[in-house]
């Protein structure tokens, strides 16, 4: 027989202050298995940086239709496959009257833009949220050519400098 499993949604959001982020410290923030330890330092420069101080939350997965149609079957591998199909929102900030999603890379590549854009239509989609929704690339190796394609599609972009 085949053990049912629930989907794990609506998921829960762990928020952090940011001044209780200052406080844990880099080596204390919350690991993902995607990131790099690079990409971590990155992070930490951009949360240390100040320049977003609002409520903070890692990780945040969202759910496409087609992940929702493969938890509704219910058993282990259908659910384990819809938990893979998530997309994983690096960091998202509830500041400034808006919420910000910040995807976090070692180098600017234009694959951030594609992954922005899809993070926002289906957190806007699935969340529908009353503020409107910014869009952060964050990096510690620039490219002229994507930052310049970032302006122009309006996506903010931070370059944390190396320590």
């Amino acid at each position: 027989m085949t053990e049912r499993v629930t989907f794990p949604l609506p998921q829960e959001i762990r928020w952090y202050r940011w001044e209780d982020l200052l406080k844990l410290g880099r080596a204390r923030l919350p690991r993902f298995p995607h990131f790099t330890p690079e990409e971590a330092a990155v992070l930490w420069g951009f949360i240390k940086s100040g320049e977003l101080k609002g409520k903070w939350a890692f990780d945040v997965r969202l759910f496409g239709k087609y992940a929702y149609k493969l938890a509704e079957r219910g058993d282990y591998f259908s659910v384990r496959e819809a938990l893979l199909l998530a997309k994983r929102i690096d960091a998202l900030v509830d500041d400034r009257g808006a919420l910000h999603i910040i995807e976090v890379k070692r180098r600017l590549l234009h694959s951030a833009i594609g992954q922005l854009l899809t993070y926002k239509n289906m957190l806007v989609e699935q969340w529908q949220p009353s503020k409107p929704v910014e869009l952060w690339a964050v990096y510690a190796i620039p490219d002229p050519d994507v930052e310049d394609i970032c302006r122009r599609m309006g996506i903010k972009t931070y370059w944390v400098r190396w320590v």
